[in-house]
């Protein structure tokens, strides 16, 4: 299996211990966070928004830097809402991570866009807002975003509130390539989903 991400002695804020986790390409690797603060704690961590008390993450054996301005990250993460911007447009959402971390504009994404939108079978919803999807296909809009920047990881929240992803990732193809972590609060989201599984909430924190 090939390196992927890596959470190198990561301690996020709130947690007591530090986390050691290898996530390889291809693979899809549960992690059971079921208190939400510490789950959006680690989220936090691992993508770059606030930084670790100690520890780092790294990227094919490559330490993440801290996200800088113009630059798009090399881990992209899906809220379990799918993070959507309510005034955008569905194709507006997907190329608003693309354009805005690269200073494209979206002619120069477009052939990506229909790529990614086909994949997904967005292609129909591109023109509608948000309040006009379901909730699991405001997922997919917020996996195909994430899946424009062409990223080495992703993270994908999935809490019992939402849709669970184990329902709507039937394909693995999507992936192909990228680390996923899946940050859920119980681990009956990630059965028969997940490649490895770790339950935080079997050790104290």
């Amino acid at each position: 299996m090939r390196v992927g991400l890596e959470l190198c002695a990561l301690l996020p804020r709130g947690f007591d211990q530090p986390l050691d986790l290898d996530v390889p390409r291809d693979r899809i690797t549960g992690l059971v966070v079921p208190d939400a603060h510490l789950a959006a704690a680690l989220v936090d961590a691992v993508t770059g928004i606030t930084p670790p008390l100690s520890g780092h993450v790294e990227v094919d054996g490559e330490r993440v830097p801290p996200p800088a301005a113009g630059i798009a990250s090399e881990i992209a993460f899906v809220p379990a809402d799918g993070g959507l911007l309510p005034n955008l447009t569905v194709q507006a959402n997907i190329t608003y991570g693309r354009r805005t971390g690269a200073g494209l504009q979206t002619g120069q994404v477009r052939p990506q866009l229909n790529l990614t939108a086909a994949e997904l079978n967005l292609l129909d919803v591109l023109d509608l807002h948000p309040h006009e999807l379901t909730a699991c296909r405001r997922l997919w809009v917020g996996l195909a975003r994430a899946l424009l920047r062409a990223p080495a990881a992703l993270v994908l929240e999935d809490r019992a509130s939402h849709p669970g992803w184990s329902a709507q990732l039937t394909r693995r193809d999507p992936l192909d390539g990228v680390a996923v972590l899946v940050v859920a609060d119980s681990p009956d989201r990630l059965t028969g989903f997940a490649d490895t599984v770790e339950d935080l909430s079997e050790r104290s924190r």
